[in-house]
């Protein structure tokens, strides 16, 4: 029985090596309810690495792998943005994936190539407290498909998403919040992921002019997906994350964050933890 379960994990982590859902979201990682002053641009890059090393069932039981089953994620996020006017921001964020998983034979499946992008644009409706809304589009432009040497790096669907951000000045730092919701649309083979509840919590707090420390957690809550109209059973899913990490902004206004992510609990998901490096730099 307990072999079977592997298996279907196994499966179930070939598919999702194709999506960038899971303990890494490209659209909530990183962003503010802040907006920048009318014309400034800025990009943004990372590189987000994650090891698998077990799973969570339907019921949200924990099973460690088993053999020599493992599995890698490495995310290149990119983040460019313009502020159209002072409280006006749009941006795209494109990405790049490295995923792989080996099954208990020792056969490894890769998922590399570009994934898909997020388009959004967010509007800051109050500056104290800050309170910003956030709508994003999800274009399909990674590969859906892949063939015999690379699997899929794409959904082949587009995804809505609305969310509304928070944020409000916290003792000697800064409290940030963001709660959306996510309904996928149907792929041309009549697939639809469920619609996702997203949250994010975070607090910086100052160590220095030019340190600080986040502590932050993340995640998300699933329906089930539906297949020509019909929900397929138990094929939503959940995460919880916790993901502390540091902030050191230079003179020259580029910020360099450095993260660590945890997966404490979740549904048809990986269980997994991870690190990564982002840099970010804008006008003023």
């Amino acid at each position: 029985m307990r072999r079977s379960i592997l298996s279907i994990a196994m499966i179930v982590f070939v598919v999702g090596l194709a999506t960038t859902a899971g303990a890494f979201d490209f659209l909530y990682f990183n962003d503010t309810p802040m907006t920048h002053d009318a014309g400034t641009f800025g990009i943004g890059a990372g590189v987000i690495y994650f090891s698998q090393n077990g799973f969570y069932d339907v019921d949200g039981e924990k099973f460690d792998f088993e053999g020599d089953m493992a599995g890698t994620e490495m995310y290149i996020p990119v983040d460019i943005y313009y502020s159209v006017m002072d409280q006006l921001e749009i941006g795209i964020k494109p990405g790049f994936q490295m995923n792989s998983f080996t099954d208990f034979a020792g056969d490894e499946f890769d998922a590399n190539g570009i994934t898909d992008t997020w388009i959004d644009a967010k509007y800051m409706v109050m500056m104290d407290p800050m309170v910003t809304a956030r709508v994003g589009l999800k274009v399909a432009t990674g590969d859906d498909e892949g063939d015999e040497d690379n699997g899929p790096t794409g959904t082949g669907q587009m995804d809505i998403d609305a969310a509304v951000l928070f944020g409000m000045p916290a003792g000697p730092g800064q409290f940030g919040a963001q709660v959306g919701y996510r309904m996928g649309l149907e792929d041309d083979d009549g697939w639809a992921p469920g619609g996702k509840i997203l949250f994010l919590v975070d607090y910086f707090h100052p160590l220095s002019d030019v340190m600080q420390l986040k502590v932050a957690a993340d995640g998300y809550f699933g329906s089930d997906g539906t297949f020509e109209g019909d929900a397929i059973e138990d094929s939503g899913g959940s995460l919880v994350e916790i993901n502390p990490g540091i902030v050191y902004t230079m003179d020259n206004g580029m910020d360099v964050g450095f993260d660590v992510f945890y997966v404490v609990m979740g549904a048809n998901e990986a269980a997994k933890w991870g690190a990564g490096l982002c840099v970010g730099w804008g006008t003023n």
